[in-house]
């Protein structure tokens, strides 16, 4: 499966960083009122979750289960389409991004034919919006329509357009909190608000959908959930091991809700997914190594408050040479929408881990 990995952190370097944060969240609780009962106690605000025999269930549940395919393109250039791309001095390329809206439309990155394409909740094509750059690598989509397109390497910005898909301006990614746009791992869309992620650390505020730069670039400690309460992020803890984390802190406050260590049962080779839905359920998706070298996704929804795993779903991991920035994408009334590449095209499923 050749993509970006979502995170990729050494064991020290996350662990000194999460005990650092749950430290200084910590001492600033204990000086502050008593906490409240409904608030959970600072030991189980971090604990480990092993999900080893979760991972295995969900993988003998998928065998031959019946696939939920929302819509399929072929490789070309018309309608109905898809760009692919395979130089013979250079690494093949297809769409490299996917988004999901608030209405249930699908926004398909397809930067080889300059284009984003709109499908609707049923999988029917809509509308196609040009785009200026074939190096473009993600999209973010905001509530009103409102499209930012991220360009790392050639125009160094995020390019916006409104919601009939004229362009209305860019955002320069290098400056105040991004040293150079190559470090930029991400873009989202918060309300009015765009920001880019930083080496899947902090993100930072460029500027608004309307195009007005940010002055400062504030930054927030994870990606917004889409409920507009908290804000998560997650990393690596150790591959070889198979361990990774999921951090929550409250919003506006920034006070650490809880992390959890989630143990997977198999090496990590990337997270790709780290999203909510609009009831704040978390979507973590790691790709794990089942047999060297073939691999699976493994996705667990967990409750925004506990942190509680809530459910488990294993889908196939793309063994294409195509490289993309952004396989999976979290519908806004729950489940996730993800691409698998092939010969002949690309196939949009559906795919749920609730229990």
């Amino acid at each position: 499966m050749t993509k970006r990995p979502l995170v990729f952190m050494s064991a020290a370097v996350v662990l000194v960083l999460l005990f650092a944060w749950i430290a200084r969240h910590s001492a600033s609780t204990s000086s502050a009122a008593p906490v409240a009962s409904a608030q959970p106690r600072e030991g189980d605000r971090s604990k480990t979750i092993d999900l080893a025999e979760t991972r295995r269930e969900a993988s003998s549940k998928r065998h031959g289960a019946k696939v939920a395919t929302v819509f399929t393109a072929v490789w070309g250039s018309g309608h109905g389409a898809l760009g692919r791309d395979r130089p013979d001095e250079a690494s093949p390329s297809g769409p490299m991004s996917f988004t999901v809206d608030e209405r249930g439309r699908t926004w398909v990155l397809d930067q080889i034919n300059g284009r984003v394409v709109r499908y609707s909740g049923d999988g029917s094509e809509e509308q196609a919006l040009v785009i200026a750059h074939e190096t473009s690598q993600d999209i973010a989509v905001a509530a009103d329509g409102s499209v930012a397109i991220l360009d790392r390497f050639r125009s160094e910005q995020v390019a916006l357009h409104d919601q009939s898909g004229a362009f209305v301006g860019s955002l320069p990614l290098a400056g105040e909190g991004i040293e150079t746009a190559g470090h930029v791992t991400g873009i989202f869309v918060d309300g009015t608000d765009v920001y880019a992620e930083s080496e899947h650390g902090p993100l930072v505020l460029l500027g608004s959908t309307s195009g007005e730069p940010a002055s400062p670039r504030k930054e927030i400690p994870g990606r917004p959930s889409r409920d507009g309460t908290f804000y998560v992020k997650a990393g690596i803890v150790s591959a070889g091991d198979g361990r990774a984390y999921v951090a929550v802190s409250d919003r506006p406050s920034e006070e650490h809700r809880f992390t959890r260590q989630l143990t997977m049962g198999s090496p990590i080779q990337a997270l790709v997914l780290l999203e909510t839905d609009d009831s704040g359920t978390i979507y973590l998706g790691a790709e794990l190594v089942v047999d060297e070298p073939s691999t699976e996704v493994l996705i667990v929804c967990m409750d925004p408050t506990s942190g509680e795993v809530e459910g488990a779903v294993t889908v196939p991991a793309n063994d294409m040479p195509e490289e993309s920035f952004r396989d999976f994408a979290v519908e806004p009334d729950g489940g996730v929408i993800y691409a698998l590449r092939t010969e002949t095209g690309v196939e949009y499923r559906r795919a749920d881990c609730s229990k």
